[in-house]
């Protein structure tokens, strides 16, 4: 009886899987074909679920319409603000904190409500080939910040491509021109990021914002990868050069677009990839067929397109349709990627996908929804062999990079001001699965489960990247991907423990004290996150959501922290020119510099 109980279950978590997965693709199909007449803005409710099931929500409009999410995606994480946050300020907080939540309140509402919307250009017109001039300008750019991360093509692949495109004539060859724009998109959005934030930096450009010629030229290209989303029909037909063009559009989405939109491309991507044989490992024969550099690119094509379905997963609630033992086959076996290879991958990428497989069977164990059937105890076991697994993987990861082998709770001044990229992004990863893993054993925000501490070295290393001085293209080309890995979790950890503590927090005590501290952690990443923001990302985008999500949450949370946290302090412009002059000492910016300023000059209603 107890056996077939058991299967019994195991069927009913099994079609629940596959329903959630077909109810979050159907939403995106829906999505990407445009408005749907007849439902009204979705509206958050509980779910009822079993206990033991991960928390998560239920998007209701009118009809039959209902979406679940898991606990990490957005949406849930705007729920959460609603209820850990602004719930209990309208309940007992002082007549300030009540009013400032009763409008957050209305904000968060209408940004959960609009959801990461669709995402397909206005118009049936089909994508245009860019000029070539413009392609040809942006491909070192392209390959010397962004392939090295996410290595979708070699230079001479990608030429390759132009190539037999030219030779045909053009033709109905969509693979290349969806190529060759997001190529040009991605490199000007780095560029874009560099210059804004130096003009920013720059105390006589107070005040000076993004031109209108080089959004008007980045929404050109934007344009055209929307409209790119309409003929994703012509590329389905199993081919390396179709992959590789769902890849560029999976990073455009991952900046541009909305989450579903992402989670949509990637599991097209992943079934695409199946259909290629690309995760299946390739023969002695085969591999010396096709040569050392093309093998190894079809392996950096598989790696990449693992950890963009690792991140996926997070923002979306929708887990990985990887296959993990094809893959570890396909991108292990044989002389590729061995010592004294001569092709070795690029950006940390072999390490980067070993992180990716712990992010996947974390997600699987504690936050999809097929773990309902999972005893706690069974929960706490895997966690602890993930958390010994993520240690490994950081002793791993410093060793190429002078980090200690060890993971530190306090990253010293030094270090920040000196950090690579690539350093960076490895300890925020580290930090975020940490915050994931405590979380996932603890009941709601309960702070006994720890995640306080990784919370603020999350903020401190967002901070340090998005106000760092570097005049290396690769840092700024970084910055829309580092705010991209993972949802706000950490943002959210430390706001809930902010207004939680309000009664510490309106202190007078402005030397450090740990509130203040705190708070000033939240500020400056919100404005931060502004920065980057305001080079076009749409308001539906993850980067445009996760905009509206920090400035509000971040206004509330000043709002609790008493007078001392509206007092005047020095504009971020100046606290930028002391970065860019190389004069950082992160502690003194954060006691110097309160971003009170943004919610109260900042127009919330043009959010």
């Amino acid at each position: 009886m107890f056996i077939r109980h058991h299967a019994l279950g195991s069927v009913e978590a099994r079609l629940e899987r596959i329903e959630n997965g077909l109810l979050g693709i159907e939403q995106t199909i829906a999505r990407l074909g445009g408005s749907r007449p007849g439902l009204a803005p979705p509206s958050p409710t509980s779910s009822h679920l079993p206990d033991n099931w991960p928390r998560r929500f239920v998007h209701k409009g009118e009809g039959s319409w209902e979406r679940y999410t898991g606990p990490t995606a957005l949406g849930s994480l705007i729920c959460d603000a609603n209820e850990f946050i602004l719930d209990p300020l309208l309940d007992s907080g002082g007549p300030a904190a009540r009013d400032a939540a009763s409008y957050a309140h209305e904000l968060l509402d209408a940004l959960f409500g609009a959801g990461p919307g669709p995402e397909t250009g206005q118009d049936d017109v089909p994508p245009e080939l860019p000029p070539m001039a413009m392609v040809e300008a942006m491909m070192e750019p392209y390959f010397e910040t962004i392939n090295v991360h996410v290595p979708i093509w070699t230079r001479s692949s990608f030429r390759k491509l132009g190539d037999l495109y030219q030779a045909s004539g053009g033709g109905e060859d969509s693979a290349y021109i969806v190529c060759a724009n997001n190529l040009v998109l991605l490199a000007l959005t780095a560029q874009s990021v560099r210059l804004q934030c130096r003009r920013r930096a720059d105390t006589s450009m107070v005040g000076h914002r993004t031109s209108t010629m080089e959004l008007d030229l980045i929404r050109t290209f934007l344009l055209n990868a929307r409209r790119a989303l309409n003929i994703m029909d012509q590329l389905f037909t199993p081919s390396l050069a179709n992959i590789q063009a769902f890849l560029s559009m999976c990073l455009v989405a991952q900046q541009y677009f909305g989450e579903d939109t992402l989670a949509f491309l990637v599991r097209q991507a992943v079934h695409l990839a199946q259909s290629a044989g690309l995760c299946f490992s390739l023969s002695s024969e085969e591999a010396s067929t096709i040569g050392l550099v093309d093998a190894e690119e079809r392996r950096n094509m598989l790696r990449s397109l693992c950890i963009l379905s690792a991140s996926a997963s997070w923002w979306s609630g929708i887990g990985s349709n990887i296959l993990w033992a094809e893959v570890a086959a396909a991108s292990t076996k044989g002389f590729i990627g061995t010592a004294g290879s001569p092709v070795e991958s690029p950006g940390d990428l072999r390490c980067r996908l070993a992180l990716a497989r712990i992010e996947d069977e974390l997600f699987k164990l504690a936050y999809s929804p097929a773990h309902g059937g999972k005893q706690p105890y069974e929960i706490k076991h895997g966690v602890g062999m993930l958390l010994k697994q993520l240690e490994e993987w950081w002793s791993d990861f410093g060793d190429g990079h002078e980090l200690p082998r060890r993971p530190t709770l306090e990253w010293d001044d030094d270090f920040l001001a000196s950090a690579s990229c690539i350093s960076i992004e490895g300890a925020i990863r580290l930090h975020t699965l940490r915050i994931l893993m405590k979380w996932s054993l603890s009941d709601g925000y309960d702070e006994s489960c720890g995640t306080l501490t990784d919370s603020r070295c999350c903020l401190r290393l967002f901070i340090r990247a998005l106000l760092g001085g570097e005049s290396d293209l690769e840092h700024y080309a970084a910055l829309p991907r580092l705010l991209t890995m993972y949802p706000p979790v950490a943002f959210l950890h430390l706001s809930i423990h902010v207004v939680r503590n309000r009664g510490s927090s309106t202190t007078t005590n402005t030397d450090g004290g740990l509130a203040t501290s705190d708070l000033q952690l939240l500020q400056t990443f919100a404005h931060g996150v502004l920065h980057v923001a305001d080079l076009g990302f749409g308001v539906n985008s993850t980067i445009g959501r996760l905009r509206k999500f920090g400035v509000i949450v971040a206004d509330v949370a000043a709002a609790c922290g008493g007078s001392h946290a509206r007092a005047q302090t020095p504009r971020p412009d100046a606290c930028l020119q002391s970065v860019k002059d190389g004069e950082v000492d992160i502690d003194v910016l954060f006691q110097q510099y309160s971003v009170q300023s943004l919610p109260y000059e900042f127009d919330m209603d043009s959010l």
